[in-house]
Parts: C-alpha cells; sequence; structure tokens
C-alpha cells in the first residue's frame, strides 16, 4: 500500500517546534535538545525536545512505500535534511479552482 504525508509545517521532523529558521536553530538535523522555543506555539511547560525527537523519529520512519508531500521546495530541501532524507518528496503547489474563485465586479459601495 502507498502511503502519501503531506506536510505543512516541521513539526513533525523536529523535538517540537512548527519553524525553527526564526531563532536560527538546526538542532533538527541530527537531534534535538535544549530546544529554544519550547515556551513558544506549541507551548510546552518543560523541554521534552529530546525525547520528542525520539519518539517522533522512531514512530515516523521504517514506513514501507512512504512519500512526502510538501506545498513548497523550501520544505522539500528541510525535509531532505531530516530523519525523512530516505523518502521520496514531491512538491504539490497550494492551488485553487480559478473557475468557482475569480475577479468579479466590484459591488461595494464607494
Amino acid at each position: 500500500m502507498q502511503v502519501k504525508w503531506t506536510l505543512h509545517d516541521c513539526w513533525v521532523f523536529t523535538g517540537h517546534c512548527s519553524h525553527f529558521t526564526y531563532v536560527g536553530c538546526d538542532k533538527w538535523k541530527a537531534g534535538c535538545s535544549n530546544c529554544p522555543q519550547f515556551d513558544q506555539y506549541p507551548k510546552a511547560i518543560t523541554d521534552n525536545s529530546a525525547d520528542n525527537y525520539s519518539r517522533k523519529k522512531k514512530a515516523f520512519t521504517g514506513v514501507s512505500n512512504l512519500t512526502i508531500v510538501t506545498p513548497s521546495n523550501w520544505l522539500k530541501e528541510k525535509v531532505k535534511q531530516s530523519f525523512f532524507s530516505e523518502y521520496p518528496v514531491e512538491v504539490h503547489y497550494n492551488t485553487i479552482n480559478t473557475n468557482i474563485f475569480k475577479p468579479t465586479p466590484n459591488t461595494f459601495p464607494g
């Protein structure tokens, strides 16, 4: 069975955070610890980043026929640097149905 998993942020391959560039952290590449953002979204009372990282790596790797899907090349490159590097990654850009959502005349007074 083919499994395709779409990621929209980095949470799945870090020990805590969903986005790490703000603080310039790259611990997620080899193993998180002493998280500089544990008190940020998703907020935690204590830093469990080392344990979280190891539990995520164990739970999320070793899946047969897994393909990771991302909405951008930026996230694809981060995934390829993470513990998901053994898996293929596809980029599927977010799109909208332009037959439904399209410019229309403005009817607002003004």
